[in-house]
């Protein structure tokens, strides 16, 4: 075997630099040694690794091979160093990050100061790409977790933590402008204009507001970058239309001022932290995450950017309405409490631990088994993963009885049939937080079981992206649940309407059903639950997971 031997070393540096003459100069080895290593490397093998041409190497088919083995087994390393590592506490460690752009000022640098000091042996690898670049890298596990402004899709990735990110008007210290706690778009007409042009991310979003106010922009002048916008607007050049994040840092160090526009169909920008969907967080990553949370917080515009003079007044209609609100925002603050221990990294790797178990029992289920002895295989299972307790007993659903709700036993102990329909509803604390996750699976080929497990689920994301879009309420979101499943030829059923979760125990919080809670639920502490009925056969689906 290959690996762990000097050939695995040349050949990745041979790989890298393109000729044994570099891969030599960078390992100082001489190059007859590495030219002996392939060589044996390719007779045992039976195959060449290397195109040679002049001037240097290039891998053939059996080659890229056994790049793509190299590259997978360092990953593996790296896991496998970070594991030991959470064996002994974080001592060493790498984490690999992609930001974009706008952040190579201020919160990144900020939260690798302070996980540098907190833990001199952890590393941190950062790379600046462009936006959709950061999402690919992310989705395709290249990094352990990255900053992103929304990308045009969020397939394959999960935000641990988002905060808004307003579009506004930067302008000099001391600009008439300045006097203004917030401007509409037609206050600042009267000034020489830069816009972002394409390809920031922001340009399309500009455009359409102009476009609504039917505000002819041929005149404007147009950048696409944003260092240059700002460089310009501090030479008086103009005002220039941008994001909150894309200034903080000159506004941090009063060399500019920002103030956000206001208008009712202007939405913010979202800044995700985000990881690749369902990975399990390194431990690394895990623990690195929470000061990356916290420089997020500081970054947040409500927090940071009003100067002192709007800090100090307020806003009279603004302390009206918190007056008048109160005592709702104190009920939504106890339903939405947590204690010491709880970190949202926690949830998430609780929530992947617990999705690991739905899928591995989902594989070791089969036609003839019973749901007790399911559910027996399932608990070894969880013991075997180390995991702190059960919450709630685990429920695993065969045939009619996938019409059951949670509080509902049973009908007798079913045999799980050659062409049968079944879901996995686990409740399960690991490192003291609660993971919730359920989905429904279909042995044999009944279309329509097979068509009502995926509806379950295409039903879950639509409402998951109505509460990322909208801001809805949890009852606005079962009331669009019912409304999509009815579109979708189903029947919801309202008397499952998901859950509070948290550090462990949770219980003490008496936040009711995700379904009767009117505010916008916050991410990382509620369970989004669906269950569907067939409308005329006797059979159902479940799905449900963290609303993150």
């Amino acid at each position: 075997m290959l690996t762990f031997s000097r050939f695995t070393r040349y050949f990745a540096a041979i790989a890298e630099l393109g000729s044994i003459r570099k891969a030599a100069e960078a390992l100082h080895v001489s190059a007859s040694a590495i030219d002996r290593q392939v060589l044996q490397a390719e007779k045992t093998i039976g195959a060449p690794l290397f195109e040679r041409f002049h001037g240097g190497l290039r891998p053939t088919a059996a080659g890229e091979i056994f790049i793509g083995l190299i590259r997978r087994w360092q990953q593996e390393y790296q896991h496998a160093l970070a594991q030991v590592d959470e064996l002994q506490g974080l001592k060493r460690g790498h984490v690999e990050i992609a930001v974009i752009d706008a952040l190579t000022e201020g919160m990144v640098a900020e939260a690798i100061g302070r996980i540098s000091a907190a833990h001199p042996g952890l590393t941190v690898g950062v790379q600046v790409l462009d936006n959709e670049e950061v999402a690919r890298q992310i989705s395709s596990c290249a990094v352990d977790f990255g900053l992103l402004l929304q990308p045009a899709s969020m397939t394959g990735l999960e935000a641990l933590h988002s905060i808004d990110i307003p579009l506004g008007v930067v302008f000099q210290r001391g600009h008439i402008l300045g006097e203004h706690a917030r401007l509409r778009l037609s206050q600042t007409l009267d000034f020489k204009t830069i816009l972002p042009g394409a390809p920031l991310v922001i340009s399309d979003h500009v455009n359409a507001l102009y476009e609504r106010h039917q505000v002819d922009t041929s005149t404007f002048m147009s950048c696409n970058n944003t260092q240059m916008m700002r460089s310009l607007v501090r030479e008086g050049v103009g005002i220039g239309v941008l994001c909150w994040l894309d200034v903080v840092a000159d506004v941090s160090h009063q060399r500019l001022e920002f103030r956000a526009l206001e208008d009712p169909r202007l939405l913010p920008l979202k800044l995700h932290l985000c990881v690749a969907s369902r990975r399990q967080i390194s431990y690394t990553a895990r623990e690195s995450i929470p000061y990356f949370q916290k420089s997020m917080v500081g970054t947040e515009y409500d927090d940071a950017i009003q100067p002192a003079r709007w800090r100090r007044c307020g806003h009279r209609s603004r302390v009206r309405t918190e007056r008048d609100t109160r005592g709702n925002q104190m009920d939504v603050s106890r339903k939405e409490a947590v204690g010491e221990k709880y970190q949202l990294a926690s949830m998430h790797h609780a929530r992947g631990k617990t999705w690991e178990v739905v899928e591995r029992i989902a594989k070791v289920v089969r036609p003839g088994m019973t749901e007790s002895e399911a559910t027996a295989e399932c608990r070894v299972i969880l013991a075997e993963m180390g995991m702190d307790r059960i919450w709630h007993p685990v429920l695993i659903r065969f045939g009619e009885n996938t019409l059951r709700t949670f509080s509902q036993r049973s009908e007798g102990d079913p045999q799980l049939k050659e062409s049968d329909i079944f879901f996995v509803d686990l409740g399960v604390v690991w490192n003291q937080h609660e993971g919730d996750a359920g989905a429904t699976f279909v042995v044999g080929d009944d279309a329509e079981m097979k068509a009502c497990a995926e509806a379950a689920k295409t039903l879950f994301d639509e409402v998951e992206h109505y509460w990322k879009s909208t801001g809805a309420g949890g009852k606005a979101l079962y009331d669009y649940a019912a409304e999509r499943a009815s579109a979708l030829g189903w029947r919801l059923n309202l008397d499952i309407k998901g859950h509070r979760v948290s550090d462990f125990p949770h219980a003490i919080y008496k936040a009711g059903d995700l379904g009767d809670f009117e505010e916008h639920p916050h991410a990382g502490l509620w369970i989004l639950e669906i269950q569907i009925a067939h409308l005329t056969r006797p059979f159902g689906a479940f799905y449900e997971d963290l609303l993150a």
